[in-house]
Formats: structure tokens, sequence, C-alpha cells
């Protein structure tokens, strides 16, 4: 995602917004993914 932001047009401020609206909403359900993987895990260990 870095390079996409890298090769964005730099004064494009709505574009660069949207992509990082974008990369928000994915660490969002990455963190949401983590949290149940490691509840499973909890369940499965215990």
């Amino acid at each position: 995602m870095d390079v996409a932001f890298a090769k964005h047009d730099q004064s494009d401020y709505a574009g660069l917004g949207e992509m990082q609206q974008k990369v928000q909403a994915l660490r969002d359900q990455m963190d949401t993914v983590e949290l149940r993987w490691l509840e499973l895990t909890e369940l499965l260990e215990g």
C-alpha cells in the first residue's frame, strides 16, 4: 500500500484521503480477525 501512496498524485488530497480510509478499514478488519483468532486459540488451549 505504501507504493500505491507513493505513486499517487501527491497533490490529490481527496484521492489520498480515500486511500487512507481504505487502509484504515483494512486495518480495522485485521484487528477484528486477529482478536477472534486469539479468542479461538484460547478456547482450544483451555
